[in-house]
Parts: C-alpha cells; sequence; structure tokens
C-alpha cells in the first residue's frame, strides 16, 4: 500500500515537473529544443512530456522509430519536421 501511494506521488510530481514547465513554452513556439521538453532530465521525451508540442499523435509515433513510447535526441529531430506543418 505504502508503496502503491509513493509511486501515485512520485507520478503526480513528474507529471507535475512536465505541465509547470510546459507552461513556460509557448504552444507555438518555433524553437522549442529537447532539453525543454524533457522535464525529468531523463534523456528521452515521454508522450505526456511532448503533448500536443509534437502535434498529432502520429507524428510522435513515426518519430518513435523503436516504439518504446520514448524520443530520443535523433528520435525527437525526426518529429520536428513533422511539425512544420501546423
Amino acid at each position: 500500500m505504502i508503496r502503491k501511494l509513493a509511486f501515485a506521488v512520485a507520478s503526480g510530481v513528474v507529471i507535475s515537473m512536465a505541465w509547470a514547465d510546459r507552461q513556460a513554452i509557448s504552444p507555438s513556439a518555433d524553437n522549442i529544443t529537447f532539453q525543454q521538453l524533457d522535464s525529468d532530465r531523463n534523456g528521452y521525451v515521454s508522450r505526456v512530456e511532448a503533448g500536443p508540442l509534437l502535434g498529432p499523435r502520429q507524428a510522435f509515433d513515426a518519430a518513435d522509430r523503436n516504439a518504446d513510447g520514448l524520443l530520443d535526441p535523433q528520435e525527437f529531430a525526426l518529429a520536428l519536421p513533422a511539425t512544420d506543418s501546423r
């Protein structure tokens, strides 16, 4: 029970951090960097961290070459051209 509670709290903190970082970034910003979106600093951008900034889910999935639900820096760079037509 305590482990589940701790996990829930930790998950909430990570989501809150991602949301807070996103508030500082305009969704229409053209110069979004990998580091700005990687709010938990784990070296990957998750679908939650990317939020609407990378466009439709299909753009994220197309860039996620290894289908792990995370974008590494190279995959993130592939996702950026797909968002230019916003």
